[in-house]
């Protein structure tokens, strides 16, 4: 009878994260309709701790091996969300990429919002007034223009297609932020 071989497995080389945050919530009163606003809500978001995650516990994969002590900067946002009957500003909690450079880190933010806010006026241009010469060059933007997906430069410095969520019709970022810190091992 063959035996098999039994397969070994290579140390994985690949840096997680796992982020530790908080979050305080507050909600507005609807209008008390049966069918109407429900009310909105506000969360906001603080990071309590950056720490090295595992392959089964971890928010983010970093796409380089960071020294001990070097100083490294997460792109973060917060992500609204909502429907017909009201808003939930700042919902979910989006970690996006880690930098070495907080220079790439600004670029990146820079880009997601010019993606973002493309996409929203994707999303309700029918109320934006154009020029025939706006609107044509609006129209030749929009044809290569994919809403959930930006390619973005990541902190091994090269480009990546970052999925986009908060692009919606309902869904937005509510803020994007920069949180230097330092992995320690």
């Amino acid at each position: 009878m063959a035996t098999r071989k039994k397969k070994t497995v290579q140390p994985d080389n690949v840096v997680r994260i796992k982020i530790e945050t908080s979050c305080y919530g507050e909600q507005d009163e609807g209008d008390g309709e049966q069918y109407g606003r429900r009310g909105d809500t506000h969360t906001s978001w603080d990071i309590e701790n950056i720490k090295r995650g595992t392959e089964n516990d971890s928010d983010l994969a970093l796409k380089f091996v960071p020294t001990p002590g070097e100083q490294l900067y997460l792109v973060w946002l917060s992500q609204s969300t909502g429907d017909s009957f009201g808003n939930d500003e700042g919902k979910y909690f989006v970690p996006v990429e880690v930098y070495r450079d907080r220079d790439l880190a600004e670029k990146a933010i820079a880009a997601i919002r010019e993606h973002a806010d493309f996409s929203s006026k994707l999303h309700h241009a029918h109320i934006f007034r154009l020029t025939k010469d706006e609107k044509k060059a609006f129209q030749e933007r929009a044809k290569a223009h994919e809403d959930f997906k930006l390619t973005l430069i990541g902190g091994d410095g090269k480009p990546y297609d970052e999925y986009t969520p908060w692009n919606g019709y309902f869904d937005s970022i509510y803020s994007i932020q920069i949180c230097p810190f330092v992995l320690e091992n």
